[in-house]
């Protein structure tokens, strides 16, 4: 019910044609989605464990095997090493050629 909501809420925000005078058909569509929306129910889960304790130790962290490195991985593999070795790189360079005009200044 959901998917066809969503589907013919869809195709009325990529029609193009529809002016001022077709609001009612935006808000059929606003309305429907929203009411499948609100129908939408939880999907029940098969409990897992012995039944009489939760997995993890309650801190939320649900480490099981004392791994305490809690840091998320977020896939960031832009060469932080490399690009401060640049700027250091840049940045003597650049005292380098200032040392260089002054002494032709003099």
């Amino acid at each position: 019910m959901f998917q066809t909501a969503l589907a013919n809420a869809n195709e009325v925000l990529a029609d193009t044609t529809l002016t001022k005078d077709d609001q009612k058909v935006v808000d059929q569509a606003v309305k429907d989605l929203a009411d499948a929306r609100d129908a939408l129910k939880l999907k029940e889960t098969e409990p897992t464990g012995d039944g009489n304790k939760p997995e993890g130790d309650g801190n939320g962290d649900d480490t099981t095997n004392g791994n305490q490195n809690t840091a998320p991985e977020t896939g960031d593999d832009s060469m932080t090493v490399m690009w401060i070795g640049l700027l250091a790189i840049m940045a003597l360079g650049g005292a380098f050629l200032l040392c260089l005009r002054r002494r032709r200044i003099r």
